[in-house]
Formats: C-alpha cells, sequence, structure tokens
C-alpha cells in the first residue's frame, strides 16, 4: 500500500445560506423572524401614541428613566405596553433554530461542508409556521436532491 496523499474531489454543493436568502426574497419573508417578533419599532410607536417628536423619542429609547420628565415616563410606559402586547401577538419563530435543533447533523457548524435532507426537515415539523416554511425548502430545492433527499452544502456565515 502507498501512503496517501492528497487529492481533488469535486462534488455539487449549494451554499446553504444563499438557499436561506433565496426562500427569503422570493417569498418576502424573513426564516430568522418568521412572526415579526423583533418588528416592533419603539420610536415611531412613541410618535405615534404620543405627541413626543421623533428626534426626542430616539433619545428616549436608550434613556435611564431619572433623565425623564413625568409626561415622558408615561409615554414611554405607554409603548412598552405596546411592546408587550405586540410580543405577546407575534411570537419568537426562527427557523434557523428549528433546522439546527431538528434537522441538520451535529457537525453543522461555520465554514464546513454538510448536508440537509430536504424531506425529513418536512417530517419532523410540529407546526403549521415551520410545515409553511419546509414545503418552501421543499418546492424550491428539492429537485436538487439526491435519491434519499440530500443535499450536500457549502456552510459558512
Amino acid at each position: 500500500m502507498s501512503k496517501p496523499e492528497p487529492y481533488i474531489e469535486t462534488k455539487a454543493v449549494m451554499n446553504f445560506i444563499d438557499m436561506c436568502g433565496w426562500i427569503d426574497e422570493k417569498y418576502n419573508i424573513n426564516q430568522r423572524d418568521y412572526a415579526k417578533h423583533f418588528g416592533f419599532n419603539w420610536p415611531a410607536s412613541l410618535v405615534e401614541l404620543t405627541n413626543i417628536p421623533l428626534e426626542r423619542a430616539k433619545i428616549l429609547y436608550g434613556t435611564k428613566p431619572a433623565d425623564m420628565s413625568l409626561d415622558e415616563l408615561a409615554a414611554v410606559k405607554l409603548v412598552e405596553d405596546a411592546r408587550k402586547k405586540w410580543a405577546e401577538e407575534h411570537p419568537y419563530r426562527d427557523f434557523w433554530h428549528f433546522q439546527m435543533a431538528k434537522v441538520m447533523p451535529h457537525n453543522f457548524s461555520n465554514d464546513t461542508y454538510s448536508s440537509i435532507n430536504i424531506p425529513y426537515q418536512l417530517s419532523v415539523c410540529e407546526e403549521d409556521w415551520q410545515r409553511e416554511i419546509a414545503q418552501l425548502w421543499v418546492d424550491e430545492f428539492g429537485e436538487y436532491a439526491d435519491e434519499n433527499g440530500n443535499i450536500k452544502l457549502w456552510v459558512s456565515w
């Protein structure tokens, strides 16, 4: 037997981050924040719910309560209540976290080759929003899967 030496092996791979971006752009969604949990605009809401100008609202966003007037404190409380209501109505839904927990192999990390099994991803969904996005993955990338449903990936973020 001769000593093994490096050789070049070529495989067709897909860029995982590009795949995520394609789904997001084509379907106008954000897989990392599917329910828009982080979509609440605090300064704009302060302007909308009170008579505080936008420039002051932007300053108040990071201001300590001791540095606010009583009217500003009341306005901030109003907006914080609205933000909490928003958060309740828009739960945190991150498809990437679902993929990491339920779909991806243990070796899935930055700057690595990995794989994703497209039919398996759809089969382990527990909630409707997960199924909606997983079905988009099937529709968009299922044609690239091998006979077992796997797609080889390059992962780099």
